[in-house]
């Protein structure tokens, strides 16, 4: 027979605090569309698609609204440097104006 005996244990198990607000600015932080690729630019807009790991899976695209406002950082620092096949993160207001683009990898057509 074996006794195991847990001295000093909590006997209540830690719960999650779902209305625990100490990591909203964390979250607030991450951006709506993570590890996308630039499908198509327009004047003012923007069609983005996950990057894809998985061949045999469709994904679908997002169409996202361009504007004046919308900031640009990461490779590449103003809307009109963006090329399709682009790496990005994208922020939006509202999950369709767009806030911030981060150019995390630019297409390289050289070789």
């Amino acid at each position: 027979m074996l006794l195991i005996f847990l001295v000093g244990c909590d006997s209540e198990v830690e719960k999650f605090d779902y209305q625990d607000q100490t990591n909203d600015n964390h979250v607030a932080e991450q951006p709506e569309f993570f590890n996308y690729i630039i499908i198509e630019i327009t004047e003012d807009k923007l069609e983005i698609a996950p990057i894809r790991n998985d061949l045999d899976v469709s994904y679908s695209t997002e169409i996202l609204s361009l504007s004046h406002e919308t900031k640009v950082e990461g490779k590449k620092r103003h809307i009109n440097d963006l090329k399709i096949d682009d790496r990005v993160d994208v922020w939006t207001k509202d999950n369709d104006q767009i806030e911030k683009i981060k150019v995390k990898e630019e297409f390289d057509n050289t070789y």
